[in-house]
């Protein structure tokens, strides 16, 4: 049962209509209760991610200087995405109070938001973890800003035109990109935008789980011993058991017993 103001002929539409390119959805209570909970974390995500900048920016008053080293670059954008994806949360607060979901300039900001900041997300924790196992296993880009601010321009830039292109090509007339995807808005019908889903958003989902699997792991047995590697030579890397560790320095070579 519909709990906002739905029209017994908007009921019928969102009923008959494809769950992935709905025009309008009427939301029932459970719906509604459930939308209401992901809009409250998305409003303790918000304090507690202004609640840090606040703090930062603060530090760096204090100190005459916000980027540091490589690693501030990197945090910086984090929490920016986070940000903004803890707004595309927030703004199911409309939603609630109408008890329906439905195509228009809401619904399209409110996809860019989800897609920026999920996305951005994924972007930049892939770059964190490739950075730190640069850094921790090749002392390589400890102090190289414009590699990192390089890398986080990328990602803005790629993001932005992707989703400003996509957005303004696919949206016209009646037509909308973004539609209602069950309880909020994001890319709808995805026999037709599927490919945009992909490149948009999934793909780098997978990407950053995939990273991170591929950095942390090994970062792992490096930290027990198991793992050195030639800091000069880069492409050599010796694996073995911990004990077989004593008498080899963090360069992978083998000290001299006699000092």
């Amino acid at each position: 049962m519909s709990v906002g103001t739905c029209t017994p002929e908007e009921q019928a539409l969102s009923i008959s209509s494809n769950f992935s390119s709905s025009s309008i959805t009427c939301l029932s209570r459970g719906q509604t209760v459930g939308l209401a909970l992901v809009a409250e974390s998305g409003c303790i995500s918000l304090l507690a991610v202004l609640a840090v900048l606040v703090l930062i920016f603060r530090r760096a008053f204090r100190h005459r200087s916000l980027v540091q080293q490589p690693m501030d670059v990197y945090m910086l954008s984090l929490f920016a995405f986070d940000l903004i994806m803890a707004l595309g949360r927030v703004t199911d607060i409309k939603w609630i109070s109408l008890g329906k979901v439905y195509t228009g300039g809401y619904c399209t900001a409110q996809g860019v938001l989800q897609q920026l900041g999920e996305t951005g997300v994924a972007l930049v924790t892939s770059a964190i973890a490739i950075h730190t196992f640069v850094v921790v296993m090749w002392g390589k880009l400890k102090d190289n800003l414009i590699v990192a601010c390089s890398v986080i321009g990328c990602i803005w830039v790629f993001l932005i035109v992707f989703i400003a292109t996509t957005v303004s090509l696919n949206t016209h007339g009646g037509n909308y990109y973004e539609t209602p995807v069950g309880s909020w808005c994001w890319i709808g019908d995805h026999n037709r935008y599927n490919g945009e889903r992909l490149a948009g958003e999934w793909i780098w989902m997978w990407v950053a789980l995939g990273v991170s699997t591929c950095t942390y792991i090994p970062l792992f047995f490096w930290a027990r011993g198991n793992i050195t590697v030639n800091r000069v030579q880069w492409w050599k890397v010796d694996f073995h058991r911990h004990n077989d560790m004593t008498g080899i320095d963090p360069d992978g070579r083998k000290e001299d017993p006699s000092g």
